[in-house]
């Protein structure tokens, strides 16, 4: 699928399908896929050997059996580790995938947004720096109409913005209460395809700011009803969700969109 194919608004499952499966999980994204879901999100960082691992935290503890940064270990020691049990022990064994494996088995299925952790973004850049390995993998599996990568981190998104073309994915800008720069002069400073920013510090003029920049609105994460209302109201192009099927049922319902 690509992303000129989805259906409006976007629904988009927050680490796959995070409300009722582990998250950043195989099982967690074929659920969504089977379901229906047109577009997923995941998170990217770097483990000790520069291998593109899944997973949200700068942490092993919360997500995993195992303890310690993921940046400190080794590929083959956080493929064995348990990844479900945390959640549910019906998931227990569910293992933490890379980037490859998720590339491989719904990359054709649905869109894929890749989030690249700020801790993975290097001060210089490097030929397997993060950046470059996700771009590499995007055109690897022939994605490039069909992947979104998004960063808090700006100097990532400027590291794939120069890359030709051709060879250069859909980027989005992520920004938060915490953010350290102005999202809108980012946006401006990439070819964005759209702006990711915490649901909570939304309002109509910003949104309509970012379509007069010809950028899509996505807001995160947003699981209350009253909120994707709201939000819809201000004109928003979808939502990010940790429950993408409920949200997708109740917009069924819903006012119609626009």
């Amino acid at each position: 699928m690509r992303i000129d194919e989805l259906s409006r608004p976007i629904v988009v499952g927050h680490r796959g399908f995070r409300a009722k499966y582990p998250e950043n999980t195989m099982s967690g994204f074929h659920a969504a896929v089977d379901a229906g879901i047109e577009m997923v999100e995941l998170d990217v960082s770097l483990s000790k050997d520069r291998h593109v691992v899944v997973m949200h935290d700068e942490t092993l503890d919360r997500t995993t059996n195992g303890r310690g940064a993921v940046r400190d270990s080794l590929w083959a020691e956080i493929r064995q580790l348990d990844a479900g049990s945390w959640f549910d022990g019906r998931f227990s064994g569910e293992p933490v995938p890379d980037l490859k494996a998720v590339f491989e088995s719904i990359g054709k299925q649905c869109v894929i947004n890749v989030e690249i952790k700020p801790d993975a973004v290097e001060p210089e850049e490097r030929p397997d720096g993060i950046e470059n390995q996700v771009a590499a993998a995007i055109d690897c599996y022939g994605l490039l109409g069909s992947v979104v990568v998004s960063s808090f981190h700006p100097l990532a998104l400027k590291r794939l913005a120069v890359r030709p073309a051709e060879k250069r994915p859909l980027l989005a800008v992520l920004s938060g209460k915490k953010t350290p720069f102005d999202p809108f002069e980012v946006l401006q400073s990439i070819p964005a395809f759209s702006w990711h920013p915490d649901h909570r510090l939304l309002d109509a003029a910003a949104v309509e700011t970012a379509h007069r920049l010809g950028v899509l609105v996505l807001p995160y994460t947003v699981n209350d009803m009253a909120d994707i209302r709201r939000l819809l109201d201000m004109g928003v192009d979808g939502i990010i969700t940790d429950d993408p099927v409920s949200v997708r049922t109740w917009l069924k319902t819903a006012i119609p969109f626009g």
